[in-house]
């Protein structure tokens, strides 16, 4: 799910005043729950990468462990 203070990042629990950015691996933001734009594997290739940064939102920042869960869709052509 989608942090409610700011959509583009993935929801943590456990923590406030932060989200998780998911990136593809040529840099571009991944919008959640949206079709993204086509990745092509390497020719011989079989692997995918994402990255995933912590991000500041506008809730106070409180510390501590955290958590988040992030379901992918691949289609294969």
């Amino acid at each position: 799910p989608a942090d409610a203070d700011d959509p583009r990042l993935v929801k943590v629990q456990g923590i406030t005043g932060m989200g998780l950015r998911l990136t593809d691996a040529l840099g571009r933001d991944v919008q959640l729950g949206s079709r993204g734009e086509p990745l092509f594997l390497p020719l011989g290739g079989n692997t995918q990468t994402w990255h995933v940064q912590p991000t500041r939102t506008p809730a106070p920042l409180s510390s501590g462990a955290f958590r988040a869960v992030v379901d992918f869709r691949l289609n294969y052509e």
